[in-house]
C-alpha cells in the first residue's frame, strides 16, 4: 500500500466523569471510554473514510490523530516520529503546518467577528513571513481556487451561505499547504445539492495538492464516493477495515451489515429482514461490554461472544474484521 504517513498504535482515550460517583478521596469511579485500542496506518496520498453512529468515537480519534486531545494511551507516529514525545514549541509548530482539520460546522468554525480576508490571513501570519501584497495575492488565489472571487475579501462569514462557509473552512484548512487533513463530517450540515459541490471540490483538491486525509462520516454514499479504503468503528474499537469497493460488495462484521442495510438504496438485493441488530439495549460508554463490543446487539451472538474480545483479522486480500464467527 506504500508508506505511513500517519500511524496509530494501541490508542485508548477516556474521559473521567466529572459529576457521579467518587471514592472516599474524591476520585472519579467512572469515566467515558471513548476510544479503546485503535490501531490504525494511513497512508500517503489516500483517502481512509471512517464511518459509525454518532458516539462512537469518530470524531474524537480525529482530534487525538491532531494531538488537539492528548491520548489516555497509546501513539500516534507522523512521519514516523511519535507526535507525543515532541517537546519543543518550535517543533510543534512545524508539524501543526502540515497536519490541518476542517469541521463538521462551517458556522461555528469561522469567527464572525473577522472578514475572510482576516480568517484566511491568520495562518500565514502565524507560520510564515509575506509581504503585504503577497498575502493579498495568496489570499485570493486561495478563494478563487473554491469558485470564491477578490470581492469576498472584505466580507464577514455570517454574509455568506453554508456552502460557501464550508468552502472557506476548507481553504482556510488547505492555506498552508498540508500533507495531512482530517475532515470531520465536512458535509453533514448542507443540504444535498450543495453537498455534492463541496464533495466534487474535496476530491479535486485532493487529487491535485496529493494530500493524505481521514474522512469521517456517517454517510456511506459520501465515504464511498472519497475514500480509498474504510474503517468501521464501534464503541471506540474498530471493526472492520477494507478497501472501498471490497467493503461494499463484501461486509462481514454484523455492526457493519446493520450499518449497510439502513442504506436503503445502496444494494435493492438486500434482504432486511436478516439484519436485525437489536437497536434498543442500552450500551453506554461508561459501562463497555466485555468481550465483544457489540455482542449487546448482535442477532448472531454466541456464549463465547461474551467472553472473547476478537482482534482484526485478514479474511481476504487487506480486509479485516474483528469478528469471532467470520
Amino acid at each position: 500500500m506504500g508508506i505511513p504517513l500517519v500511524e496509530i498504535i494501541n490508542i485508548k482515550k477516556h474521559y473521567p466523569l466529572t459529576s457521579g460517583f467518587v471514592d472516599r478521596f474524591g476520585r472519579n469511579l467512572q469515566t467515558v471510554k471513548a476510544l479503546n485500542g485503535i490501531n490504525l496506518a494511513i497512508y500517503k496520498g489516500e483517502t481512509l473514510g471512517l464511518v459509525g453512529e454518532s458516539g462512537c468515537g469518530k470524531s474524537t480519534l480525529g482530534r487525538v490523530i491532531l494531538h488537539l486531545e492528548k491520548p489516555t494511551e497509546g501513539s500516534i507516529l507522523f512521519e514516523g516520529k511519535a507526535i507525543g514525545e515532541i517537546k519543543k514549541r518550535s517543533e510543534m509548530k512545524k508539524l501543526r503546518k502540515k497536519m490541518q482539520m476542517v469541521f463538521q460546522n462551517p458556522a461555528s468554525s469561522l469567527d464572525p467577528r473577522m472578514t475572510v480576508r482576516q480568517i484566511l490571513a491568520e495562518p500565514f501570519e502565524i507560520h510564515c513571513r509575506l509581504t503585504r501584497k503577497e498575502l493579498e495575492n495568496r489570499i485570493v488565489s486561495l478563494l478563487e481556487m473554491v469558485g470564491l472571487s477578490a470581492s469576498d475579501i472584505r466580507k464577514y462569514s455570517g454574509d455568506f451561505s453554508d456552502g460557501q462557509k464550508q468552502r472557506i473552512a476548507l481553504v482556510r484548512a488547505l492555506s498552508l499547504e498540508p500533507e495531512f487533513i482530517v475532515a470531520d463530517e465536512p458535509v453533514s450540515a448542507l443540504d444535498v445539492s450543495v453537498q455534492a459541490q463541496i464533495l466534487n471540490l474535496i476530491k479535486r483538491i485532493q487529487r491535485e495538492m496529493h494530500l493524505t486525509m481521514l474522512f469521517i462520516s456517517h454517510d456511506l454514499h459520501v465515504v464511498r464516493f472519497l475514500s480509498d479504503r474504510i474503517a468501521v468503528i464501534y464503541l471506540g474499537k474498530i471493526v472492520e477495515l477494507s478497501p472501498t469497493e471490497e467493503l461494499y460488495e463484501n461486509y462481514y462484521h454484523p455492526y457493519s451489515e446493520g450499518l449497510f442495510s439502513s442504506a436503503l438504496d445502496l444494494n435493492p438485493e438486500i434482504n432486511f429482514n436478516k439484519f436485525r441488530v437489536k437497536a434498543d439495549v442500552p450500551v453506554s460508554q461508561i459501562h463497555i461490554p466485555s468481550g465483544c463490543v457489540f455482542q449487546q446487539r448482535c442477532p448472531e451472538a454466541k456464549g463465547s461472544c461474551s467472553q472473547n474480545s476478537p482482534e482484526l483479522k485478514e479474511v481476504s486480500k487487506d480486509h479485516f474484521v474483528a469478528c469471532l464467527w467470520r
